[in-house]
């Protein structure tokens, strides 16, 4: 079957309804999609400060997605920094770490966000929007310098047993990631680009890329202090 492409460009202003680092934010891309088949899809934009990309699946349900895989692979020098993990369950409390993206004797999980840090001087952001039913995206180091997508099973069964931080764990799982129901847009793999650290504050693209808000009259919200309730209750 022949591939489709549709391509659009876009320049207009989001006004969120709760002010984010900005009161308006300029949503400025050029949009490619691909029909791969009457079944798939493929979307990618391009900003000025980074890209992204996701799967439209138009599949009627259910069907199972077992695996979304890609490698990234670097240039010597870069490095990378990053929240390591042991696992999929995560309190994302783990303190950051630097290190080289060169070949290595052992494999490193990490959570998103993730920054690398080009021997240039660029930084690389790669996060995701959009999600949603969906497995969060973990990556992995491997033994070649490479970073990998890993995403934890679908939860077949809970534990409830132990302190109460534990209740809730995922005890076995499925061997697919998730189980689709429907016609589905899948989340967003977002690369943001900064030529220095000031410029990752102001990087709204996760933001850009999310869904439009689901609330019909968002005015009632206002920002306020918040208190962390499980340390004022210990």
């Amino acid at each position: 079957r022949r591939i489709k492409s549709y391509t659009k460009s876009v320049d207009d202003w989001m006004i969120p309804e709760i002010a984010e680092k900005n009161a308006k934010i300029r949503d400025l891309y050029n949009e490619l999609s691909l029909t791969l088949n009457r079944n798939w899809s493929l979307q990618f934009r391009l900003y000025n400060n980074g890209w992204a990309y996701r799967f439209i699946g138009n599949k009627e349900g259910p069907f199972l997605i077992y695996d979304e895989p890609f490698t990234i692979a670097f240039e010597a020098g870069d490095s990378l920094l990053g929240m390591p993990e042991k696992g999929f369950h995560t309190a994302y409390e783990n303190p950051y770490a630097a290190t080289v993206l060169t070949k290595d004797t052992v494999e490193t999980l990490y959570s998103l966000p993730v920054l690398i840090l080009k021997a240039s001087g660029e930084r690389i952001w790669i996060g995701e929007s959009g999600l949603e039913n969906y497995p969060n995206l973990f990556l992995l180091k491997n033994l070649k310098g490479q970073l990998e997508s890993r995403f934890p099973r679908r939860p077949l069964e809970e534990r409830f047993d132990g302190n109460a931080y534990g209740h809730g764990q995922v005890k076995t799982n499925h061997e697919d990631l998730a189980k689709i129901e429907g016609p589905m847009t899948f989340p967003w793999r977002v690369f943001g680009y900064a030529s220095s650290d000031k410029e990752l504050l102001s990087n709204q693209l996760v933001y850009q890329l999310a869904p439009d808000c689901r609330i019909e009259d968002p005015s009632w919200i206002e920002p306020g202090w918040v208190i962390l309730d499980w340390w004022a209750r210990r």
